[in-house]
């Protein structure tokens, strides 16, 4: 027979997906939702967001700081160990994602939980971190991975707009989002401010290339890593046109 779930713990960051995650969870499982946000130097505003929860029924709210634990057991040792991703940039936020679900798992275990759930899709690298952790953690917590359940029925932003709406839902952006004087915007890490810029009041509506091919005077960041690094990316392959961390 399987697990009744009456308790679940849900990675909320509140943005669009984990707040339709949210309420989605609470109709399909009939079960109470805990909610946890981890203040990884991000720099929004965590008390508005622990407000947003509460307002969808939400009865507990954990917001925690961890940027002492993020910088000092996960960031120092991925820069002492010039950790990359495909050899190309340094990591940003998947760096965040195993420390975001461990305590999400700690406090799963805390309160007597039955599954833990994140707003991570099924195609990308995130979903592989959140549950990779989970599993070697609290094995016996069940995973609760929305955008890969067949049940789920939101499958883009409009769908998910439009159940935000049905539902009375808060939702932070419109779903169509215009660039701005035609610049789009570059995303980036924001877990940590100090791996990731961003370009404030830009948007992008589509994705495009708009990376250059890394040379050795290319400025697209301001961590600065060895300039041969970047003599070796052109060297081995000149039709790249990423990484997003090159050198001075």
């Amino acid at each position: 027979m399987s697990q009744v779930i009456k308790k679940v713990v849900l990675a909320y960051s509140g943005g669009l997906d984990t707040s339709v995650i949210l309420k989605w969870l609470q109709e399909t499982y009939d079960a109470e939702v805990i909610a946890f946000c981890a203040d990884l130097g991000q720099g929004e505003d965590l008390q508005a967001i622990k407000a947003k929860a509460k307002a969808l029924g939400v009865k507990k709210v954990y917001v925690e700081d961890l940027q002492e634990t993020f910088v000092t057991d996960y960031v120092f040792p991925m820069l002492r160990g010039n950790a990359m991703y495909e050899g190309c940039y340094l990591l940003g936020t998947s760096i965040a994602r195993p420390l975001i679900a461990r305590r999400q798992a700690e406090i799963a275990l805390k309160e007597g939980a039955q599954a833990v759930s994140h707003g991570a899709t099924g195609k990308g690298n995130d979903q592989v971190r959140f549950e990779l952790t989970y599993m070697a953690l609290a094995p016996d917590l069940k995973i609760i991975a929305p955008w890969k359940d067949p049940t789920f029925e939101l499958r883009d932003r409009e769908s998910a707009v439009e159940y935000a709406n049905k539902k009375g839902v808060p939702i932070p952006v419109s779903s169509v989002v215009a660039p701005v004087d035609n610049v789009p915007m570059l995303l980036s890490s924001v877990d940590a401010p100090e791996l990731a810029v961003e370009i404030p009041e830009l948007k992008l509506s589509a994705p495009v290339d708009i990376c250059p091919a890394p040379t050795a005077t290319a400025v697209m960041s301001e961590l600065v890593l060895d300039k041969s690094l970047a003599a070796d990316w052109t060297e081995s392959d000149p039709e790249l046109t990423w990484p997003a961390i090159v050198v001075a």
